[in-house]
């Protein structure tokens, strides 16, 4: 046992001083979401912070309106976000002006103008007017001035509950929020489609992971590396078996700290995680399996680059025909569902969906089994091989 987890150290040491090896399996990961991060950033960024305004729980966003402020305090900024504004300017009259002209040539819907004494008034729980101006009647502009009298009045109303101990928790009779839960007829908890398609994007870089073991076998066949270790004491079982779980041992930590990690940035709600690390770990297998068939097909590091292409293809084919399973496609033909069954990631997010243990993760294994099988059969064959 000591000499098999001094095996599996030793094979965790070299991997990991690859360069290569350390890109793909750990630096790639990470790197797709931050990417996807800063996409949903550079797409969504409502939830960022206006250098004017502060987004709460009473916030409007404008968006094309535009609002003027003469506001002597600072509680307008509860209300108004997200549009171009005109604060207090040196010149009022020649800036009211410039926003008139953008009124008047039709580039905004309308102007709101925010009196000097709105905080004022606000602050003594009373109802402010607001100045509205427009050329034509726009749907838009009233959208944005009747949910800004609803937000007005829900905070006016909120403040007078705290200040007349109405409520004996104020935070529980403020919290207009529902918590809901989805459940299943039989009472569990459904993920939801967000974790899956996030699930579903950490398996994928799992799979695509194996393309990086499959260099790291060809290499190391090539450098004759294997062949020592063949003829040394230690069995085919601990050489191929400490192989296997130093790889495992780094995709499944790796991407469990990427997934734990990317459900706090996007703010998903985790169900289901024993069975998610389950379909990670059985990905990890799986992708293995795979790598170390195609390394057998491919013998040569002067094969490597089709090696490299081809299970980067693959990986690419399975993410696909999984995803059909993840998005609730409408309209599909049969056949392209029947055709996804032939992905192992179809089958485990069925088991996250259905929360059906069995038979699913059998037929990943199942599969796993079988390429494994076919990869690693004979290993000293396999090695003389190229010899």
């Amino acid at each position: 046992m000591k000499e098999f987890v001094s095996l599996c150290l030793a094979q965790l040491k070299r991997i990991l001083k690859n360069i290569t090896n350390a890109s793909m399996l750990i630096i790639f990961p990470f790197a797709m979401i931050i990417l996807i991060f800063v996409i949903r950033f550079v797409l969504d960024p409502k939830d960022t912070d206006d250098s004017e305004t502060k987004k709460t729980d009473y916030t409007v966003q404008m968006g094309e309106v535009n609002y003027f402020v003469d506001d002597m305090g600072d509680l307008w900024k509860n209300f108004f976000a997200g549009s171009e504004s005109t604060v207090h300017p040196e010149n009022r009259e020649e800036e009211l002006a410039k926003v008139k002209e953008k009124l008047a040539t039709g580039k905004i819907p309308g102007l709101i103008i925010i009196p000097k004494d709105f905080s004022e008034k606000i602050s003594k729980n009373e109802k402010p007017e607001l100045e509205i101006l427009k050329t034509e009647e726009s749907i838009i502009l009233d959208n944005r001035v009747q949910a800004l009298n609803l937000s007005i009045n829900a905070y006016l109303m909120d403040n007078f509950i705290k200040s007349s101990g109405l409520a004996e928790n104020g935070e529980n009779l403020l919290n207009n929020n529902i918590n809901i839960v989805f459940k299943t007829p039989n009472n569990k908890n459904i993920i939801s489609l967000g974790l899956k398609i996030m699930t579903l994007v950490v398996l994928y870089m799992i799979i695509f992971g194996s393309t990086a073991i499959v260099t790291d076998l060809i290499k190391f066949r090539e450098t004759k590396m294997l062949a020592r270790a063949i003829i040394s004491p230690n069995s085919e079982f601990k050489i191929v078996g400490s192989f296997l779980l130093a790889f495992v041992f780094i995709q499944v930590v790796v991407n469990m700290i990427v997934f734990i990690s990317a459900t706090i940035i996007f703010k998903l709600e985790i169900t289901g995680l024993p069975l998610i690390f389950l379909a990670v770990v059985s990905t990890s297998f799986f992708a293995l399996s795979i790598a170390i068939l195609i390394a057998r097909i491919f013998k040569k590091e002067s094969q490597l680059a089709l090696a490299s292409n081809i299970t980067s293809l693959l990986t690419i084919v399975l993410f696909f025909l999984a995803i059909i399973s993840v998005m609730p496609f409408v309209s599909i033909p049969p056949v392209f569902k029947n055709i996804s069954m032939f992905s192992p990631l179809y089958w485990l997010l069925e088991m996250l969906d259905k929360e059906k243990l069995f038979p699913n993760i059998l037929i990943v294994w199942a599969m796993t089994a079988a390429i494994f099988t076919a990869g690693s059969w004979k290993i000293k064959e396999f090695n003389n091989e190229i010899n």
